[in-house]
């Protein structure tokens, strides 16, 4: 067995021969690629990617997010952890990640896992889990296919089958809902990035730093889904998400009369699901931005909504009409280590703006 080290500068040529890759799977997607290529706290000599091969063949991989506190001290987020079906059970994920820790010192954190790595990593005495974050998943239409049709035994024959029963219950579902074509009072400013201005509104409410803005824009910018025929080809063959038919992001500025900034509501979309990992501001503008949202959802029949569930109350004074909620804990794991050389804020305080969980 032997681990090799895909650097930063070698991803781009590396993503190249994607197609050439040989074997059932590939390690890394052409969107991950030139996301991490273009990571903003990490050097050209940076590992990326850890290959474990046996001879040609590859039997795992571990990729990883570098990250940074805001004294620049470096530290790094595993992010997409995988053993082949036939090989697992044999310590190789350990291994990898073995390599992982050598290389960041053990300043190592883990979230957004497989209850697998999970499990693994909360019997191991090197590493401790943090308090669970939490996020509620509303339901807001029909969408069993999507959820139960991978349960179920002969799942083409049972996905369409639940697809008719998705047809008719949402077709009475969204004409009790009715359609409303805008929300009361000013519409929001839609941008794609995280300005000066909202960074400083962000810092009045926030445990804000100017490392948490390059991380925000790095992730606005290099999203790890994409929507094209090449992005499809590699989702057969990457065990990771990579591929959407639509995927979206809209950076929403509230503002008063007067022109100043009181709300800011970041939602990110991916066929007819919806994440909120940012959403700050004065209680009276969170009503408003509710009220767009609730408007905004109705438009783009969204099927299901994740929350952190300091924001569950938000949608849940609105006035919007969910099928369903589930609570759903975020498992949080640092090093030992790590922890106790004192962590950074932006792992105590850590939120889903950070992390892996909105780039996908």
């Amino acid at each position: 067995m032997k681990i090799e080290r895909i650097l930063k500068s070698e991803l781009m040529d590396f993503a190249a021969e994607l197609q050439a890759f040989p074997g059932a799977y590939l390690p890394l997607s052409t969107v991950r690629a030139e996301a991490l290529a273009h990571h903003p706290f990490s050097e050209a000599d940076t590992p990326m990617l850890y290959l474990l091969r046996e001879g040609e063949e590859l039997v795992g991989f571990q990729s990883v997010l570098p990250d940074c506190d805001e004294n620049g001290a470096p530290f790094v987020w595993t992010s997409g952890g995988w053993v082949r079906p036939d090989r697992r059970r044999h310590g190789f994920g350990s291994l990898l990640l073995q390599a992982v820790q050598a290389d960041y010192r053990d300043q190592v954190a883990v979230a957004n896992m497989a209850p697998v790595r999970q499990k693994m990593l909360t019997a191991r005495k090197d590493y401790l889990a943090m308090p669970e974050l939490g996020l509620v998943r509303y339901y807001r239409r029909f969408a069993t296919a999507h959820f139960l049709a991978h349960r179920l035994p002969a799942v083409p024959v049972s996905k369409r089958l639940l697809q008719g029963v998705d047809a008719v219950g949402n077709a009475i579902w969204d004409r009790w809902l009715g359609r409303s074509p805008a929300a009361d009072g000013p519409q929001p400013d839609i941008g794609s990035s995280c300005s000066a201005e909202d960074a400083g509104f962000l810092g009045e409410h926030l445990p804000w730093t100017e490392t948490d803005t390059q991380y925000l824009n790095w992730t606005l910018a290099y999203p790890w889904i994409g929507t094209s025929d090449l992005d499809w080809d590699e989702q057969e063959k990457y065990p990771f998400s990579c591929y959407a038919r639509s995927f979206g992001r809209h950076w929403c500025r509230f503002r008063d009369a007067a022109g100043q900034l009181q709300a800011i509501l970041l939602l990110q979309w991916r066929d007819g699901q919806v994440k909120i990992p940012l959403w700050v501001g004065t209680e009276e503008c969170i009503e408003r931005s509710s009220a767009y949202l609730n408007v905004w959802l109705q438009g783009k029949q969204i099927d299901a909504l994740s929350v952190p569930s300091e924001m569950a109350d938000r949608i849940q004074k609105s006035g919007g009409k969910m099928l369903m909620s589930k609570d759903i804990s975020f498992p949080f794991i640092v090093h030992k280590r790590f922890a106790d050389g004192g962590l950074p804020p932006c792992i105590k305080n850590y939120s889903f703006y950070r992390g892996d969980w909105g780039l996908t």
